[in-house]
């Protein structure tokens, strides 16, 4: 089975990340991860690498640079690599049809609050770069989304994304955008 949450994480594996995102050109503001990365350290290795705090990160793939591509009212924003958001750190990637995707590798979170932070995948095991950072109650995503980790910082940065940010069928009508990601 998978590990206990009470486990520590596997050796090297960050328990944190951090977002900072420009909403349309402003000054950046933090948001703060915290990682399950003692139950979940497949899905949290991708998102780590693509942040650059993990091994497999090449300047290829990333969430640096990467735009907020959806914003769903009453769900979350949506972010993905800003190049390849089909596709999944090269370290992590399992033989798939297309090679660039990995397996759903557990649903031991749920969407039971706002700031849960999931993988958004498009079907059974399909994981990719794309994610989410919900804004509401999500107990429809459980199950289907594979939650990952939570806000413990910077939710306002997120609430006014999904709430003041107007967009166009759900896209962002400002630039907002991933300045910079790393490990903590």
């Amino acid at each position: 089975g998978a590990p206990a949450a009470t486990d520590p994480p596997p050796a090297g594996l960050p328990t944190g990340a951090y977002l900072d995102i420009s909403i349309d050109g402003s000054e950046p503001r933090r948001v703060s991860l915290e990682l399950a990365s003692a139950v979940l350290p497949h899905t949290v290795g991708n998102f780590l690498a693509l942040c650059g705090g993990a091994a497999g990160r090449t300047e290829e793939l990333g969430y640096r640079a990467a735009k907020v591509s959806r914003v769903e009212k009453d769900v979350g924003i949506c972010i993905a690599d800003a190049a390849h958001a089909l596709s999944c750190a090269p370290d992590f990637a399992e033989v798939q049809p297309n090679g660039r995707t990995f397996r759903d590798e557990g649903f031991y979170l749920t969407h039971s609050a706002p700031g849960m932070v999931s993988m958004i995948s498009p079907g059974v095991h399909r994981n990719d770069s794309r994610f989410i950072i919900t804004t509401n109650v999500g107990k429809h995503l459980d199950g289907k989304y594979v939650a990952f980790g939570r806000v413990v910082e910077g939710m306002d940065v997120v609430m006014e994304i999904g709430t003041k940010v107007f967009t166009k069928r759900g896209v962002p009508s400002k630039d907002v955008v991933v300045v910079n990601c790393g490990s903590l």
